[in-house]
């Protein structure tokens, strides 16, 4: 992936898959999955930039948002789906820096979904497509200090705990601190 060009359109944004899951572009099929998702409460909990109360307009704003960060080529953020089926399992997203070569990475699950590990194998497929096809050199991911269910994810990928970062996160009420994880090529043995 270059640089954007107002001459050159942008492809569309890729399925990667990986097993039995794969990693897609949202679109608009998606809207009552995905605003029925921000019900549960876990999922604003850790992700306090999502709006409250979340619906059909605001689902729709999130995947027009996706797909205007792919065409100027500054993040992948995709549907988490069963690759048969299509059920959509949760979300994984990348903002990225080509520039600086780095990414951040986040994620979540649905509620029926959590505890098989798709958290973490949707990470190592964005991780290892961003390695292999916008070769990043680094992939960041932050996890709020409590948040112990993403913090196992991110080292079950392979991403190393680097330390902590004080006041990092803003929450609903004030902020929180975070732990930060770090990827490098060499850990996904590319």
């Amino acid at each position: 992936m270059t640089a954007p060009s107002e001459d050159r359109e942008v492809p569309a944004a890729p399925t990667l898959a990986d097993g039995d899951i794969a990693l897609r572009a949202w679109t608009e099929h998606d809207v009552v999955t995905l605003f029925q998702a921000m019900k549960d409460p876990e999922i604003p909990r850790w992700l306090p930039v999502i709006a409250q109360p979340y619906g059909p307009e605001e689902a729709r704003e999130f995947i027009a948002w996706a797909d205007e960060q792919w065409r100027a080529q500054q993040g992948l953020h995709t549907a988490i789906v069963e690759r048969d089926a299509g059920t959509v399992l949760g979300s994984a997203g990348m903002h990225f820096n080509l520039a600086d070569e780095s990414g951040s990475l986040g994620y979540w699950v649905l509620s029926w979904a959590r505890g098989r590990g798709i958290a973490s194998r949707a990470a190592k497929i964005l991780a290892r497509w961003a390695f292999e096809s916008l070769s990043l050199q680094r992939i960041e991911l932050l996890a709020e200090v409590d948040n112990l269910a993403s913090q196992r994810a991110a080292e079950k990928a392979g991403f190393g705990r680097e330390g902590l970062l004080r006041s990092k996160i803003k929450q609903r009420e004030g902020r929180g601190d975070a732990y930060v994880f770090s990827l490098v090529p060499p850990d996904l043995h590319l």
